[in-house]
């Protein structure tokens, strides 16, 4: 572990820091300066968690002066903990990758911090992508930052007013980038460089992003920025180092002025890691509560659902699941909905295919649950891109809880 005197250092100031009592209160105030010394015992360190920092009153957790704080930050609450406000301490930049000009929709305190250099930036509207569009053409940006949604709706308008060509540069964060979302993004931007960023409010900004040079084979492997230290767990709680093992993310802030520093978080988030050139990398499979949903006897799940989905409609951009309940002569059954962002037409029986497609255990499918009677017929519907929910995108949501 080369990184062990920078996490010594890290969780030492989080310990003994001087305006919140928040790790004293949760490790001890008799911690030896020296520890911890090997990776045995930073590995034995307790987990923090969301449920810790809510019962904490945000007062004694400030690890700053009050008056360096500007704004609160408050979490979508998708973890299903309840929603987290996280102070901040310092103001949101305007900023752009060198020579851009560039459209956002958000602005990234680390990377523009690290990789500025821009000085023209138009904030875009996720409300109305019409107009963020033409103002962008008439600005003339070869760069934009959004959400991998966002992105594929604003494509459509976007082409009314300016070649997609002239794109050079995509900066995309705020929710999962899957593999059907790359695949839409390199067909629709087909000159631009896909920067994905990986950010969670409760670290109050980015965590990592796109090497400078891509892993090969893997197009959505992150690298952990300068000041995060990101360590990918099993389900006993002890580290990954095999290549291709999955895992839940904990996060290490290095931060020596930040507000509420982090140590060994548990976001919830799930991860594959990726060992290239004996280097760590990671790969987002699912956010907090995005992994798996029960029906009946069996489970949905994000990439299933995705492989579905790429071998039923092979023009898909994006997709969204609902599972809801519909009432029965004896007990309500699970539903399950898919809307398909596309610009092509499905035919009568998309619906059908995609419940014989999708697995809900290793012998069963959709279709099999229906057929027996523990699931309601799927419900499936194509809509053009540019009619993208105005929100952060969620592929399978279960609107029963």
């Amino acid at each position: 572990m080369s990184n062990l005197n920078v996490l010594r250092d890290a969780y030492q100031r989080a310990i003994h820091n001087e305006y919140s009592s928040f790790y004293r209160t949760l490790y001890g105030a008799e911690v030896p300066p020296e520890f911890p010394q090997t990776e045995e015992e930073w590995n034995s360190i307790p987990f923090v968690t969301k449920k810790d920092i809510l019962a904490t009153p945000m007062e004694q957790r400030i690890f700053v002066p009050a008056q360096k704080i500007d704004s609160i930050r408050c979490t979508s609450g998708t973890s299903g903990t309840g929603i987290l406000c996280m102070p901040r301490s310092y103001p949101t930049p305007l900023g752009a990758y060198r020579g851009s000009r560039i459209l956002s929709f958000y602005f990234y305190h680390h990377i523009t911090k690290s990789r500025a250099g821009g000085r023209f930036v138009i904030a875009g509207d996720q409300g109305d992508l019409e107009t963020s569009a033409k103002i962008a053409a008439e600005a003339h940006v070869d760069s934009i930052q959004a959400a991998p949604s966002v992105l594929i709706a604003l494509a459509e308008h976007l082409s009314k007013h300016m070649q997609l060509v002239n794109i050079r540069q995509l900066l995309m964060g705020n929710e999962r980038m899957t593999e059907l979302q790359m695949q839409a993004l390199k067909r629709l931007y087909p000159s631009a460089e896909l920067t994905l960023v990986y950010t969670s409010t409760d670290s109050q900004g980015p965590v990592a992003v796109t090497p400078p040079t891509p892993v090969p084979g893997h197009p959505r492997a992150l690298e952990p920025l300068e000041d995060m230290y990101v360590e990918c767990i099993d389900e006993q709680g002890s580290p990954l180092k095999t290549h291709g093992s999955e895992g839940e993310l904990l996060l290490t802030t290095l931060i020596h002025d930040d507000v509420m520093p982090l140590v060994r978080y548990r976001i919830g988030d799930r991860a594959r890691l990726i060992v290239h050139n004996n280097k760590h990398y990671f790969e987002i499979l699912s956010r907090a509560q995005e992994d798996g949903v029960r029906i009946g006897r069996g489970e949905l799940y994000y990439h299933e659902l995705e492989r579905a989905v790429l071998r039923v409609v092979p023009g898909a951009l994006d997709f969204e699941a609902v599972v809801t309940e519909v009432e029965d002569k004896v007990r309500p059954l699970p539903k399950l909905s898919i809307t398909i962002f596309t610009h092509d037409s499905i035919s009568a029986d998309t619906g059908e295919k995609l419940a014989h497609a999708i697995r809900v255990s290793q012998q069963k499918t959709y279709a099999h649950g229906v057929a027996e009677g523990l699931y309601a017929p799927l419900v499936c519907e194509a809509v053009p891109p540019s009619l993208t929910p105005n929100r952060k995108r969620r592929h399978l949501i279960d609107k029963r809880i």
